[in-house]
């Protein structure tokens, strides 16, 4: 059975879909009209069984009646709602009542649509379809925040680079400069030629961390001061390794 977002023929977007009332005659209704329209139905008849078939099923959206024995609908709801999973699970509140305040308090308890009984089939599968779209929408926006976070790894990871190259070329332009001074002393030309093997090893372990980087594409992460997301981490393994260099010198 798809899942939420994906498109069989006809164009109907495809949804798990979790249908909680007290009333047999209803469940049975939405299990199979939903059904025929292409959807996974799963029913609970109380706000306790609603609960554990939303751990267990996680549906992409849950059609919860308002008033029913025991926990009801509104309680379900706070006790999602108090839940970073479910904090954004579509729910369309379904209820016989009419009332305003009772529609003020599904939506102010975390409902995100609401439908009166008795409905149409056509109505709830219009609703459900714009939830879905919402839902589809909003998980976009976080993949592009999750890429844009990426990428500012990247960013700091060429940082990084750039930095330890720059250091080992300004060594060896030093170390050019100094043989020009006097080429013709050994004691001279062996310190600068020791010099000049450390840095060269040092650039060889930045090109090396870039290509294995690019290779595996597995980064650790560390936080970075003033940068919200964590970001690309090569820095303790070049550092570990450049000590390295440095201290067998």
């Amino acid at each position: 059975m798809g899942r939420s977002g994906d498109v069989p023929p006809g164009g109907r977007l495809v949804a798990r879909i979790l249908a909680v009332d007290d009333m047999p005659m209803h469940l049975d209704y939405l299990q199979e009209e939903l059904t025929h329209l292409g959807h996974e139905v799963v029913t609970a008849s109380d706000g306790q069984e609603a609960l554990r078939m939303i751990t267990a099923q996680a549906p992409d959206i849950v059609l919860l009646d308002l008033s029913m024995p025991g926990m009801d609908g509104l309680q379900v709801l706070q006790v999602l709602r108090k839940e970073e999973a479910y904090a954004s699970l579509p729910v369309i509140m379904l209820t016989a009542r009419k009332d305003y305040e009772d529609r003020i308090a599904g939506l102010g308890a975390g409902a995100d649509d609401y439908i009166t009984k008795p409905f149409h089939i056509g109505e709830v599968s219009a609703r459900i379809k714009a939830l879905l779209r919402i839902r589809d929408l909003q998980m976009g926006v976080l993949e592009r925040e999750k890429t844009l976070a990426q990428l500012r790894g990247v960013g700091q990871t060429l940082v990084t680079l750039a930095h330890h190259l720059n250091d080992a070329t300004q060594s060896i332009s030093g170390i050019a400069q100094l043989a020009n001074t006097d080429p013709d002393d050994p004691d001279l030309s062996e310190q600068l030629r020791q010099v000049a093997i450390r840095q060269t090893e040092k650039i060889s372990a930045v090109l090396q961390a870039l290509q294995q980087a690019v290779d595996s594409m597995e980064f650790n992460t560390a936080d970075y001061a003033g940068e919200p997301d964590r970001v690309l981490d090569i820095e303790s393994e070049l550092r570990r390794r450049i000590d390295e260099i440095d201290s067998a010198q």
